[in-house]
């Protein structure tokens, strides 16, 4: 019976592991066709796409004036052989004098088309040299631009990695200092007190943050702050000098037998935020980071 369970358990495990390799099979045929599917590239932003949009017009333009220069100097290469035809023929010494005349004629005619295909050819090289010079300043704003915005995706980056870091790091840093000022003044470690205390500094701070308007973050004394609302809980409760009085008649009441220690009175509710001081201007951009995260902290909770 035993060999017949273990050549059981051995046969079931070796179909399972089968059966997770053909699914990992499987899986890589199904997801290869999506990896060999050639991905669209990014779009470029607007500013660089005007510039390489002008800097391949003014390179189709040139283009096209260089064939036309092409043209030209094939037709200067016919003009220079009609006229050195010409020119050979009045060396004759034995042409007749009218026969020269037409000649003559002739060449004048060739030497104007000849001149005429220069004049065109230089006009043509004039408006390819000042294309160059467009194209010089298109790739000079390409550059820039290149640099400008390259610069700008570093420092968006960094901010979001800074916001992030101010995200996780000034709550933490708050319900850090909350905790300090809380036990220094010696405020009941009940996780209900604490909670109700953490939600009237968080509020009174939102508040604080508001009425600051324009000014930065940095040169608030966050501390001090949180501290002082710590401190205004506490005294106006009374649970900093109740809770002293409570341990020690605990104290005096564990050394009798018999007695135990009375349950403790409620407490009176948080005062809630005015909503007049929920609107007040822009500020900073930590500093409004700063009182969304008390916002939300708030809206959501905290265990």
């Amino acid at each position: 019976m035993g060999k017949a369970w273990w050549e059981k358990t051995r046969y079931a495990s070796t179909i399972r592991k089968e059966n997770e390799e053909l699914k990992t099979r499987l899986a890589r045929a199904e997801a290869k066709p999506d990896r060999d599917e050639k991905t669209e590239p990014a779009q470029p932003p607007p500013e660089l796409a005007r510039i390489e949009a002008r800097i391949q017009a003014l390179y189709q333009k040139d283009q096209a004036i260089q064939t036309q220069q092409n043209q030209e100097l094939t037709k200067l290469a016919a003009a220079d052989r009609e006229v050195a035809v010409i020119e050979d023929r009045l060396k004759d010494a034995n042409i007749e004098e009218y026969q020269k005349a037409i000649l003559e004629q002739k060449l004048e005619t060739a030497k104007i088309k000849r001149e005429g295909v220069l004049n065109r050819w230089g006009d043509l090289n004039d408006k390819r040299e000042g294309i160059s010079l467009e194209m010089e300043q298109r790739l000079t704003d390409r550059d820039w631009t290149q640099k400008f915005l390259k610069d700008k995706a570093t420092r968006e980056e960094q901010e979001r990695q800074s916001a992030e870091q101010f995200n996780v790091e000034f709550p933490k840093h708050v319900d850090a200092l909350i905790v300090t000022a809380a036990d220094s003044m010696g405020a009941p470690k009940d996780k209900d007190v604490r909670r109700s205390l953490w939600k009237s500094v968080n509020r009174a701070m939102m508040v604080d943050l508001w009425q600051l308007g324009e000014e930065g973050l940095q040169s608030v004394d966050v501390p001090a702050m949180v501290r002082a609302h710590v401190k205004e809980y506490l005294e106006e409760r009374g649970i900093a000098g109740r809770a002293k009085f409570t341990k020690a008649s605990k104290e005096k009441l564990d050394t009798m037998p018999g007695r135990r220690s009375a349950p403790a009175s409620a407490r009176p509710p948080a005062k809630p935020v005015p909503a007049a001081l929920l609107s007040r201007g822009d500020t900073t951009p930590s500093m409004l980071r700063a009182r969304q995260l008390l916002v939300q902290r708030l809206g959501g909770g905290k265990s």
